[in-house]
């Protein structure tokens, strides 16, 4: 049975289109909200609808399955290699009211691959938003955004209907009540700060306490956390949206983080808040300006929606609202970054294994094509297929963040979906939101051929994403192909990047920009397969550096051997003369001799990863004297009726003096990065927590296969850094429940 959205979850969306900038949400009854509140805990999802349940929250009511584990990964501030200045990105969840089945930990089989984020290295942070109170981002998404570098944080949104508002200003012992609780549910869960949107006026003129608040927040949450104001209530209390930065919302600009203005902003504003922001010493890039990306809806329901420019903005015309704010000094807050799963259709069936959705977030963040024909419920003509934004994607002018940390680089190219055909052999996805790795950004075929439309034909290396799961999950593979209309490229007028055949010459395919200084030596460690029809060339992975010494970026190149086996895991020493070397990209690169013009296959990819030599000859030493181990597997009862729920629960031993400083370490499950549980030899998933919860219909199948009141599980620990741990294993007894 294929997961669909409940009805009261699409309310959200219908009044969004009514009301601006965000609406309120007059769907469920409060007895309703329980209801759906308690089922969502035993999926992993925490959120509050009104004071007194912020007010009551405490850490010892927090299930483990709501917790994220993964640590967030340190970038380096500074971006490597960029172009001129780019616009720093917040990116606005708001997908469809939020909390959706395949967000959860455990999710059942989908029709179609939903929203999630494969730009991440264009984020400098994450709002996880839904019409609620206090809004508690999924653990999938912390755990994907904090393995990519991304910050993410919740919303505290308090909108029309919202009761007792004043109380959020209650003092305790000098404190501010409810700030201390949002630090602390921000530690608990394991994200990094809020989102705070207050849309109604204060009863008293306390509201200049809102300052006062928002440092006390700040400080409570601790270094590098993140506040972000939205442009709503001003200094007045009054709700009034000033779409820039003016002197009604300056004094939250100031404390906070960040202030998200709202949408309907021109040139003229930025003109305004550039000034201001000079004149009061604010650096530019605290002011994220809001892009409406559903604004580009024509003929929806209720009143239009209006952001820059105001003919044609948001949708497809996002990256050219960036482009602006970039030439400006400002970041950029996009609204609605699910945009294209909402409004388009996700079904795949009629455009070769590509939903139209997919295919029009590549158009929003690459400047792809959009399909041809392409419908939506817009109620005029197609708004979406405009003149600007094949030239303005989102990646031109937004900042690209280098992957990894200055220690530690790691991806096994996964997804968040993995493809796969069912019991009667039809296309069915399975979410894998949570383990989404660390993912390159690869431009598509047909975006690199129509840009080489009436140009010399020219050799290319391009990637793909093998969607269909495989024992290492998904794989990337490289591809060579000639393409160009105009006849052969003369080799002394070549790029190095796209060239004729000649063996002599290289091709490179960039697949991460990274920021990693050579202390002695990295090691470079990747599991891959090559083709039969590579054998004849040469294969590898190039590393490019960039010194203080020397203005141009330098190369090296580490040859992968030719093998027959399936897959081959390979290191490679990284150094460089210079001390002051920095690694800032890493990539594949092929040279030789090659006819075919067609796409050729040359190699596949499995996993990449980079620290440094000391680090993982300290790794290796500290395992095998300290040992790291999984035991007390067990099947408990969860939750209480009508959410009653069966887990598997296991602890783990070791001691985090042992564990290298360099390698992430987490709060909650020490040196392991998950977890995979099987159950009578069949693997049943992954776990971030040393829980996973398990159905009765699966343990009555488990019992009925097996022929005995007893299951056989087994608990393996993967380590950051890929380290695989010992396997545990224990019998559970299991009484078959009748339905």
């Amino acid at each position: 049975m294929f997961l669909t959205f409940p009805d009261w979850r699409d309310i959200g969306k219908k009044l969004r289109d009514i009301l601006n900038p965000f609406p309120g949400d007059h769907g469920p009854s409060p007895k309703e909200r329980l209801k759906q509140r308690l089922q969502d805990v035993m999926k992993g999802f925490a959120y509050f609808d009104t004071i007194d349940e912020v007010l009551a929250w405490s850490k010892d009511l927090v299930d483990p399955l709501q917790r994220a584990n993964t640590p967030l990964l340190r970038r380096l501030s500074k971006p490597a290699q960029q172009s001129g200045p780019k616009s720093k990105v917040l990116l606005c969840h708001d997908y469809r009211g939020g909390y959706h089945d395949y967000e959860s930990v455990r999710s059942g089989p989908l029709k179609d691959e939903l929203y999630s984020c494969e730009h991440l290295q264009y984020a400098d942070l994450f709002v996880y938003f839904s019409h609620k109170l206090c809004c508690v981002p999924p653990p999938s998404w912390t755990n994907t955004l904090h393995r990519n570098g991304v910050k993410v944080l919740g919303t505290f949104l308090v909108e029309p209907q919202t009761l007792n508002v004043d109380r959020i200003l209650t003092l305790k012992d000098g404190k501010y009540v409810v700030a201390e609780i949002l630090a602390n549910m921000a530690r608990t869960y394991g994200f990094d700060g809020w989102l705070l949107n207050i849309e109604k006026k204060f009863a008293s003129n306390s509201v200049k306490e809102l300052v006062t608040f928002i440092e006390s927040l700040k400080e409570a949450l601790g270094g590098g956390s993140r506040v972000v104001w939205y442009d709503a209530l001003t200094i007045n209390n009054e709700v009034r949206y000033q779409n820039g930065l003016t002197e009604q919302n300056l004094p939250f600009a100031k404390v906070a983080d960040k202030l998200f203005t709202n949408y309907k902003w021109t040139e003229s504003k930025l003109k305004d808040a550039n000034g201001i922001a000079l004149a009061h010493g604010l650096n530019t890039s605290k002011i994220s300006f809001g892009i409406d990306v559903f604004a580009q809806n024509v003929g929806m329901p209720g009143r239009p929606r209006i952001t820059f420019p105001l003919e044609g903005g948001g949708g497809t015309n996002t990256g050219l609202a960036i482009k602006v704010l970039n030439e400006h000094g400002f970041s950029s807050a996009v609204f609605g970054a699910a945009w294209a799963y909402e409004h388009f259709r996700t079904s795949s069936e009629s455009l070769n294994q590509q939903s139209l959705a997919k295919s029009v977030d590549e158009s929003l963040w690459d400047g792809s094509s959009l399909p041809h024909n392409i419908r939506c419920d817009c109620k005029s003509g197609q708004p979406h297929n405009t003149a600007y934004y094949e030239a303005n994607p989102i990646t031109s002018n937004a900042y690209e963040f280098p992957a990894g940390s200055s220690t530690f680089f790691e991806t096994n190219f996964s997804g968040a979906f993995d493809e796969r055909n069912d019991d009667k052999g039809q296309k069915i996805y399975r979410s894998a939101l949570g383990s989404q790795s660390v993912l390159p950004h690869l431009l598509p075929l047909p975006l690199l051929e129509r840009d080489a439309r009436n140009q010399p034909t020219q050799r290319i290396l391009y990637g793909l994403y093998e969607r269909k799961s495989h024992g290492a999950r998904h794989v990337l593979t490289m591809y060579t192909k000639i393409i160009g209309e105009t006849g052969p490229q003369d080799e002394t007028t070549a790029s190095q990047d796209n060239l004729v055949s000649n063996s002599r010459i290289v091709w490179r395919l960039r697949l991460y920009k990274v920021a990693m200084p050579i202390v002695n030596a990295l090691s470079l460690s990747i599991c891959y397969s090559r083709t039969k029809e590579s054998e004849s060339i040469e294969v590898g992975v190039y590393a490019t550096f960039h010194t203080s010494m020397v203005s141009d970026v330098q190369y090296q190149y580490y040859a992968l051997p030719y093998s027959t086996s399936k897959m081959v895991t390979v290191r490679r020493t990284i150094s460089f003369a210079n001390e002051d070397s920095t690694l800032v990209e890493v990539g594949f690169y092929c040279k030789g001799n090659i006819e075919e013009s067609a796409p050729l296959q040359i190699l596949r990819a499995f996993r990449l990863a980079i620290m440094p030599v000391a680090v993982l000859h300290a790794r290796s030493t500290k395992i095998r004297t300290n040992k790291f181990t999984i035991d007390s597997i067990q099947l408990v009862d969860r939750g209480a009726a009508p959410n009653e729920q069966k887990r598997l629960t296991w602890k783990w031993h070791g001691k985090k003096n042992r564990w290298p400083k360099s390698i992430p370490w987490s709060k909650t499950t020490g040196p392991f990065s998950h977890f995979t549980v099987c159950a009578d030899g069949r693997q049943l998933g992954r776990s971030y927590c040393l829980e996973f919860p398990l159905t009765d219909e699966e343990l009555n199948g488990m019992i009925q296969d097996n022929g005995t009141n007893k299951i056989s599980f087994k608990v393996r620990g993967w380590g950051f850094g890929g380290l695989c741990f010992p396997t545990a294993s224990e019998s559970c007894a299991y009484e078959k429940k009748i339905s």
